[in-house]
């Protein structure tokens, strides 16, 4: 699938054109269930190709079941911030 038929399918889903980052393809925002609010970009991949970036780990997980849930798979999706996974993680790189 390429990139313009995910924002298209974004689009259909209710999210809205928003103004995109810096060297992005384009960017889309809106609310997923809950009323929580997604922004998604669209930016270059590095060897060809491209990645969806959103905000957050927890984001990406929605925005990864949600693309699923549209038959939509195998596509790059990175969050921007990582979200810790355990505190002693944190303590060992310090060390």
């Amino acid at each position: 699938m390429t990139d313009l038929e995910i924002q298209r399918l974004l689009l259909d889903c209710g999210f809205k054109a928003a103004p995109p980052p810096v060297g992005s393809r384009w960017a889309v925002a809106g609310e997923i269930v809950g009323g929580v609010g997604l922004h998604v970009a669209c930016m270059p991949g590095a060897r060809g190709g491209f990645v969806l970036l959103v905000p957050s780990e927890s984001e990406r997980s929605v925005l990864a079941d949600m693309l699923a849930q549209n038959g939509v798979a195998g596509v790059d999706l990175r969050a921007e911030r990582m979200e810790p996974r355990a505190p002693w993680l944190a303590v060992g790189v310090g060390v």
